[in-house]
Protein backbone atom coordinates (compact mmCIF):
# COMPACT_ATOMS: atom_id res chain seq x y z
CA UNK A 1 0.00 0.00 0.00
CA UNK A 2 2.95 2.60 0.86
CA UNK A 3 4.07 1.99 -2.73
CA UNK A 4 1.18 2.67 -4.55
CA UNK A 5 0.81 5.59 -2.42
CA UNK A 6 4.21 6.53 -3.27
CA UNK A 7 3.56 6.10 -6.46
CA UNK A 8 0.99 8.43 -6.81
CA UNK A 9 2.46 11.46 -4.80
CA UNK A 10 5.39 11.18 -7.46
CA UNK A 11 2.64 10.68 -10.52
CA UNK A 12 -0.72 12.45 -9.87
CA UNK A 13 -1.43 15.83 -9.94
CA UNK A 14 -4.06 17.39 -7.44
CA UNK A 15 -4.09 13.92 -5.12
CA UNK A 16 -4.34 14.49 -1.60
CA UNK A 17 -4.30 11.59 0.83
CA UNK A 18 -5.57 11.69 4.14
CA UNK A 19 -5.02 8.97 6.39
CA UNK A 20 -5.62 8.51 9.82
CA UNK A 21 -5.33 5.89 13.18
CA UNK A 22 -6.06 6.07 16.77
CA UNK A 23 -2.78 5.14 17.83
CA UNK A 24 -0.30 7.63 15.41
CA UNK A 25 2.61 5.09 16.07
CA UNK A 26 0.94 2.25 14.70
CA UNK A 27 0.04 4.58 11.54
CA UNK A 28 3.65 5.91 11.21
CA UNK A 29 5.28 2.06 11.83
CA UNK A 30 2.74 0.97 9.17
CA UNK A 31 3.74 3.52 6.62
CA UNK A 32 7.34 3.39 7.45
CA UNK A 33 8.14 7.10 7.62
CA UNK A 34 11.36 6.66 9.24
CA UNK A 35 13.01 3.96 7.34
CA UNK A 36 15.12 5.18 4.33
CA UNK A 37 14.27 2.14 2.31
CA UNK A 38 10.30 2.40 2.41
CA UNK A 39 8.53 4.36 -0.28
CA UNK A 40 7.19 6.90 1.93
CA UNK A 41 11.13 8.18 3.04
CA UNK A 42 11.19 11.61 2.67
CA UNK A 43 8.08 12.25 1.31
CA UNK A 44 6.28 15.67 2.33
CA UNK A 45 3.83 15.06 5.05
CA UNK A 46 1.70 17.03 7.31
CA UNK A 47 0.85 15.27 11.08
CA UNK A 48 -1.94 16.99 12.85
CA UNK A 49 -2.50 15.46 16.38
CA UNK A 50 -5.93 16.05 17.88
CA UNK A 51 -5.05 15.89 21.65
CA UNK A 52 -7.40 14.92 24.42
CA UNK A 53 -10.48 17.40 24.83
CA UNK A 54 -11.42 19.40 28.11
CA UNK A 55 -14.51 19.41 29.10
CA UNK A 56 -15.56 22.30 27.78
CA UNK A 57 -14.09 21.14 24.62
CA UNK A 58 -16.22 18.25 24.70
CA UNK A 59 -19.53 19.30 25.21
CA UNK A 60 -18.65 21.86 22.76
CA UNK A 61 -17.76 19.17 20.02
CA UNK A 62 -21.17 17.48 20.64
CA UNK A 63 -23.11 20.40 20.86
CA UNK A 64 -21.97 21.91 17.40
CA UNK A 65 -22.21 18.40 15.63
CA UNK A 66 -25.84 18.02 16.81
CA UNK A 67 -26.86 21.53 15.91
CA UNK A 68 -25.12 21.25 12.29
CA UNK A 69 -27.30 18.17 11.86
CA UNK A 70 -30.65 19.19 13.80
CA UNK A 71 -30.34 16.93 16.42
CA UNK A 72 -31.94 17.11 19.67
CA UNK A 73 -30.16 16.53 22.83
CA UNK A 74 -30.20 16.76 26.36
CA UNK A 75 -27.27 18.61 28.21
CA UNK A 76 -27.30 16.23 31.40
CA UNK A 77 -26.41 13.25 28.60
CA UNK A 78 -23.31 15.33 27.20
CA UNK A 79 -22.11 15.54 30.63
CA UNK A 80 -22.40 11.96 31.27
CA UNK A 81 -20.75 11.08 27.69
CA UNK A 82 -17.71 13.50 28.56
CA UNK A 83 -17.12 12.31 31.74
CA UNK A 84 -17.24 8.30 30.66
CA UNK A 85 -15.27 9.05 27.80
CA UNK A 86 -12.91 11.31 29.33
CA UNK A 87 -12.35 13.99 26.31
CA UNK A 88 -11.25 11.36 23.66
CA UNK A 89 -11.81 12.93 20.33
CA UNK A 90 -12.09 9.33 18.65
CA UNK A 91 -14.67 8.19 20.64
CA UNK A 92 -16.87 11.55 21.58
CA UNK A 93 -16.99 11.34 17.61
CA UNK A 94 -18.17 7.81 17.69
CA UNK A 95 -21.01 8.35 19.97
CA UNK A 96 -22.20 11.04 17.74
CA UNK A 97 -22.18 8.73 14.87
CA UNK A 98 -24.77 6.62 16.89
CA UNK A 99 -26.65 9.39 18.38
CA UNK A 100 -27.18 11.66 15.08
CA UNK A 101 -26.35 9.35 12.11
CA UNK A 102 -27.85 5.96 13.49
CA UNK A 103 -30.03 8.05 16.00
CA UNK A 104 -30.12 5.70 18.64
CA UNK A 105 -31.04 6.88 21.87
CA UNK A 106 -28.25 7.93 24.60
CA UNK A 107 -28.06 4.92 26.65
CA UNK A 108 -27.53 2.81 23.38
CA UNK A 109 -25.30 5.10 22.01
CA UNK A 110 -23.11 4.71 24.68
CA UNK A 111 -22.84 1.54 25.29
CA UNK A 112 -22.38 0.82 21.97
CA UNK A 113 -19.02 3.24 22.00
CA UNK A 114 -17.95 1.06 24.97
CA UNK A 115 -18.61 -2.64 23.34
CA UNK A 116 -17.32 -1.37 19.91
CA UNK A 117 -14.09 0.39 21.60
CA UNK A 118 -13.79 -2.36 23.73
CA UNK A 119 -12.74 -4.68 20.26
CA UNK A 120 -11.27 -2.07 18.20
CA UNK A 121 -8.83 -1.36 21.67
CA UNK A 122 -8.29 -5.37 22.04
CA UNK A 123 -7.43 -6.27 19.06
CA UNK A 124 -4.87 -3.42 18.19
CA UNK A 125 -3.17 -3.61 21.83
CA UNK A 126 -2.98 -7.56 21.19
CA UNK A 127 -0.75 -7.19 18.23
CA UNK A 128 1.54 -4.45 18.94
CA UNK A 129 2.23 -6.61 22.92
CA UNK A 130 2.59 -9.93 22.01
CA UNK A 131 6.17 -10.55 21.95
CA UNK A 132 6.05 -9.90 25.44
CA UNK A 133 2.33 -9.77 26.63
CA UNK A 134 2.83 -10.21 30.17
CA UNK A 135 5.43 -7.17 30.92
CA UNK A 136 3.28 -5.06 28.54
CA UNK A 137 0.12 -6.22 30.73
CA UNK A 138 1.74 -5.77 34.31
CA UNK A 139 2.71 -2.00 33.31
CA UNK A 140 -0.93 -1.22 31.72
CA UNK A 141 -2.32 -2.93 34.57
CA UNK A 142 -0.12 -0.80 37.62
CA UNK A 143 -1.31 2.47 35.20
CA UNK A 144 -4.77 1.28 35.36
CA UNK A 145 -4.59 1.56 38.92
CA UNK A 146 -3.00 4.88 39.16
CA UNK A 147 0.55 3.57 39.44
CA UNK A 148 2.07 6.75 37.90
CA UNK A 149 5.93 6.90 38.92
CA UNK A 150 8.81 4.91 37.28
CA UNK A 151 10.13 3.64 39.65
CA UNK A 152 6.57 1.98 41.40
CA UNK A 153 5.40 0.28 38.08
CA UNK A 154 8.75 -1.33 37.93
CA UNK A 155 8.01 -2.77 40.85
CA UNK A 156 4.75 -3.37 40.59
CA UNK A 157 5.65 -5.21 37.31
CA UNK A 158 8.47 -7.33 39.01
CA UNK A 159 5.24 -8.71 41.62
CA UNK A 160 3.20 -9.67 38.98
CA UNK A 161 5.33 -10.97 36.42
CA UNK A 162 9.11 -11.40 37.88
CA UNK A 163 12.12 -9.39 37.64
CA UNK A 164 13.36 -7.04 34.72
CA UNK A 165 15.93 -4.90 33.82
CA UNK A 166 16.15 -1.07 33.73
CA UNK A 167 16.48 -1.26 29.83
CA UNK A 168 13.83 -3.77 29.19
CA UNK A 169 11.58 -1.68 31.41
CA UNK A 170 12.50 1.45 29.78
CA UNK A 171 11.94 0.12 26.39
CA UNK A 172 8.65 -1.39 26.97
CA UNK A 173 7.28 1.74 28.55
CA UNK A 174 8.36 3.96 25.75
CA UNK A 175 7.06 2.13 23.12
CA UNK A 176 3.50 2.35 25.24
CA UNK A 177 4.29 5.88 24.63
CA UNK A 178 5.01 5.48 21.40
CA UNK A 179 2.23 4.04 20.04
CA UNK A 180 -0.17 6.78 22.61
CA UNK A 181 -1.34 4.01 24.82
CA UNK A 182 0.33 5.88 27.59
CA UNK A 183 0.98 9.76 27.90
CA UNK A 184 3.84 10.97 30.38
CA UNK A 185 3.36 14.03 31.65
CA UNK A 186 5.11 15.71 34.32
CA UNK A 187 7.86 12.76 34.72
CA UNK A 188 4.72 10.46 35.30
CA UNK A 189 2.49 7.91 33.05
CA UNK A 190 -0.77 7.66 32.57
CA UNK A 191 -3.46 6.34 30.45
CA UNK A 192 -6.09 8.92 29.12
CA UNK A 193 -8.21 5.95 27.11
CA UNK A 194 -11.12 5.32 29.43
CA UNK A 195 -11.65 2.14 26.76
CA UNK A 196 -8.06 0.94 27.28
CA UNK A 197 -8.36 1.66 30.84
CA UNK A 198 -11.59 -1.14 31.01
CA UNK A 199 -9.88 -3.34 28.92
CA UNK A 200 -7.05 -4.24 31.00
CA UNK A 201 -8.58 -3.81 34.50
CA UNK A 202 -10.48 -6.74 33.12
CA UNK A 203 -8.27 -8.27 31.11
CA UNK A 204 -5.68 -8.57 33.68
Amino acid sequence: MDGIIAWAIDNLRNITFILTGSEIGVLRDFLKIEDPKAPLYGRYRREILVNKFSLEQSIDFLEKGFKELGKSYLFKELEETVYSLDGNPGWLTLYGYYRAVREMDHKTALKKVFDEGYKIVGEELEKIIAFSRKRYMAILKALSINISRWIDIKIYVINLSGNIDDKTFSRLLKKLVKYGYVVKRDGRYFIDDPILKKYILETV
